[in-house]
């Protein structure tokens, strides 16, 4: 699905592009490592049961690398800290 095509389904959900969901594209020469893919409130995560994003690249020597990013996996789970040494810990 290209990126308008998920505006407009998650639009069609209630959700508002800006509020409740950011979805980014990158282009050529992008650092991947300074970019998000998307973002969503709490509104929206409450609305989606589950949201994959497929993930295309070409390095510089011209190799294709895909990825499948499970954005949703684990939120409903809400971590005590964004510490890595609190996360699996029951809360309360």
């Amino acid at each position: 699905m290209t990126h308008d095509g998920v505006v407009s389904r998650l639009e069609q959900l209630g959700l508002i592009l800006g509020k409740d969901f950011d979805l980014n594209t990158l282009g050529v020469g992008a650092i991947l490592g300074s970019a998000y893919a998307g973002r969503f409130s709490l509104a929206a995560v409450g609305a989606l049961d589950d949201v994959k994003m497929r993930i295309c690249v070409i390095d510089g020597v011209g190799d294709h690398h895909e990825r499948v990013v499970h954005c949703l996996f684990a939120a409903s789970s809400e971590l005590r800290s964004a510490k890595t040494a609190d996360w699996g810990r029951p809360q309360g």
